[in-house]
């Protein structure tokens, strides 16, 4: 979102784009005159942290009434539904006639949540994830989130310890 919240404010300074206004001087705000960006932000190791802290101006510049990062929220909530309809997807197909892999499925129909920081700054995004997921996967119901996020994570790191989480190659690894 950060990245293209930015990418936004070099096309309205670029002149190709005034919806992108607002996120300039967003942009300027936090960074500089923009032909410095390119300079400043890729050279970094820590560049996509550094890009992700722009999403929090783009959570502000929309709160302001501003169209353009409204759409970015609303396409990011999009973008998390796609992800989790695709995630769905992909379990009921790798369950599909391996009674192990059933038998890690919840019992029950299948539900999607939205959590963490960008869900809980904007409710744009939480209304355009549960709307694509209706669109996308009707049988799923979006739910909210039982806890934070590091919450979250802990009962993972516990069902790993316990044997109850299979690895995932790029995800989670038991050791």
């Amino acid at each position: 979102l950060g990245r293209c919240g930015l990418e936004l404010a070099l096309r309205s300074f670029d002149g190709l784009d005034a919806a992108g206004d607002a996120l300039l001087l967003a942009g300027r705000t936090r960074f500089g005159e923009p032909h410095t960006w390119p300079g400043q932000l890729y050279t970094r190791a820590d560049r996509a942290g550094v890009l992700a802290e722009f999403a929090r101006d783009v959570v502000q510049v929309a709160h302001a009434g501003d169209q353009a990062a409204q759409e970015l929220l609303a396409r990011a909530g999009r973008e998390a539904a796609a992800s989790a309809a695709a995630a769905l997807d992909q379990a009921e197909a790798g369950s599909t006639g391996d009674q192990d892999a059933a038998a890690v499925q919840p019992a029950g129909p299948a539900s999607a949540v939205i959590t963490g920081g960008l869900a809980a700054a904007s409710s744009q995004v939480v209304e355009a994830f549960a709307q694509e997921v209706a669109s996308r996967r009707p049988d799923v119901a979006v739910v909210e989130a039982r806890g934070e996020p590091l919450e979250g994570a802990l009962l993972l790191a516990r069902a790993a310890v316990e044997g109850r989480a299979e690895a995932q190659e790029g995800f989670l690894w038991k050791s």
